[in-house]
Formats: C-alpha cells, structure tokens, sequence
C-alpha cells in the first residue's frame, strides 16, 4: 500500500522531469491494490501515456469513457485528458504505464513530422483515448511496441536511447494509422466544452472537499445552472457530484487513518464529514468495511 501521485490543486500531475531524455515506463508493473482504496485518483498531464496491463484486470476512466482492461490489453490516453482506473472488486491487477514528451518522435516543431502526424493528432477532440485491443491488429502493434520499450528500458547498452527513439516512432507509427482510422469513423466522446467545465468542478472540490458544500456552489464553480451541472457531470464521470464528492472525502481519509494520530472524530471533520457515524456510514457504503477495519486490514497486510 501507500503507493501515490504527486497530484497538484489543479488535478496536474507532477511527473518526474528527464529534460535529457523525457520517456518514462513503468517495465516491472504497477499494482492497482498499491493505490488507496484500489484506486488512483482523477489526474491528467501534458504527456500522452500507453497502459498496457500485464495481469488481472481493472476499470479504467478516460474523460467519458470507461475501459474494462484485462490482461493483454491496454489503453492510450492523449495529453491532458482526465483519467482514473480502479480495481474490479477484490481482483488486482499489475500494469505498465508508458509516457514520454512527443519531442522523441518529432525533434522539433514545425518540421514535417510535427506538423503531418503529430500536432493534429494530440489535438484532436475525437482521439481522447483509445482501447488497444490485441485482437485488431493496428492495436496489437502497438501493444506490442510497448512491450519492446519495456525490454529496452531494462537494457544497459550505451545506444539504449537510440533504440527507445526508435522504438516510439514505430509505435507513433501505428498510433497515427489508429488515430486516422477513427477520424474517418467519426466517433466522438463528450463535447470538449463539457470536459472543461467538469475540470473547474473536480478541482473545486479537490480544493474545497472539507467544507460544506452545496450543489449550487459546486455549479457555480463552473458558471452553469445545477441542472445542467448535473446532467454534463453525470454524462463525463458516470456518477453523481454528490457520489463523487463522499468517495473523495472517503478517499481523503484514509492516509489519516492508517497516520494512526487523529481521534475518528477528528479525521472524519477533517475529510468533510459532519460527524463521525455519518462518516462510518458513509466510508462502509465506499469501501465495503469499517473504517477500523480498513486499518486493521491494511496492518495485517504489511
């Protein structure tokens, strides 16, 4: 357990820097159940990320659409695009992530390849995130890809990044084909204008989640009406603000839990909650335990 994303007030996440070599890969796995509560939280970055899972399997959220990821598949996620996953009940499940700054395929703007195959695509609304499928061939190729740079990552020899360099192109490569491929079909997930409104809402409560918020004040964040705050919230994240917000608190919680400093009463003010019974109630609903025994849970598990 204890596994964490350096996430900021704005749902950023603050990937390590290499400005040397900005490619990042996850090669021995990452397991879901590492997470707090099986579950990473809602974030988003400038790099575009690959996720290949190795076992098991997990749900995975991409701004509106959710991904069911069993081994062997895997899922691409465009830059800036807001993503989740969590566990599928009490199953885990070990995955790769892959992301790099598309500097390593391009070298530098306004070239041919920025502008023909690179630009368009991390801007394009209608390519936002794409299922891999092993079973499609274009998408195994780029399930495949992955695999090799994991290979490479583990490589000692002094060309390592030449062959990585390499390796992405290819794998850039067989994106672009995907990426036109959808394009020409036309699928589209939710209006970009409802994904940027839904933002100003997630990072208000991620800022705010220990007050007592209203529904007003939540739509408010984000300059529309709660009826509409309502249906465009439940259209991008598949859940009710007032869902979002308890697992959030919930969520919060839990460091201070196994912290093991703060009475219940106070942990359960400090996360939101107006009591601590409310809280126990509400953390059972979630987690499908006691708060104690959650602790006493993850204690027995080290």
């Amino acid at each position: 357990m204890g596994h964490k994303l350096n996430i900021d007030e704005n749902l950023f996440e603050r990937k390590p820097k290499n400005y040397a070599f900005p490619f990042l890969c996850g090669h021995k796995g990452v397991r879901i159940s590492n997470y707090e509560g099986g579950r990473f939280e809602c974030h988003w970055h400038r790099e575009p990320e690959f996720t290949l899972v190795l076992e098991g399997e997990m749900e995975y959220q991409a701004n509106d659409r959710i991904y069911h990821l069993q081994a062997g598949s895997g899922v691409f996620v465009n830059s800036n695009v807001i993503h989740t996953a969590w566990r599928c009940g009490e199953s885990d499940c070990r995955y790769m992530p892959i992301s790099f700054d598309p500097v390593l395929v391009y070298g530098y703007e306004n070239c041919v390849i920025y502008d023909k195959n690179v630009s368009e695509l991390l801007c394009c609304d209608s390519f936002l995130s794409l299922y891999l499928d092993p079973d499609t061939p274009g998408q195994l190729a780029i399930l495949d890809s992955c695999r090799r740079l994991a290979q490479l990552r583990q490589d000692n020899s002094p060309v390592r990044e030449l062959l990585i360099k390499a390796e992405l192109c290819r794998l850039w490569a067989e994106l672009d084909s995907e990426y036109r491929r959808v394009r020409e079909a036309g699928s589209a997930g939710a209006p970009p204008k409802i994904i940027s409104r839904i933002k100003y809402a997630l990072v208000f409560m991620e800022e705010n989640y220990r007050e007592k918020l209203t529904l007003d004040e939540i739509a408010a964040s984000c300059n529309i009406s709660k009826s509409e705050f309502c249906r465009c919230f439940k259209q991008l994240m598949h859940q009710t603000p007032f869902d979002y917000l308890m697992r959030l608190r919930v969520r919060k919680s839990l460091p201070l839990l196994l912290d093991g400093g703060m009475s219940m009463t106070e942990i359960s003010a400090a996360s939101g909650f107006s009591n601590p019974s409310y809280y126990a109630e509400v953390f059972r609903r979630y987690m499908d335990i006691t708060p104690t025994g959650y602790v006493r849970q993850q204690k027995g598990a080290k």
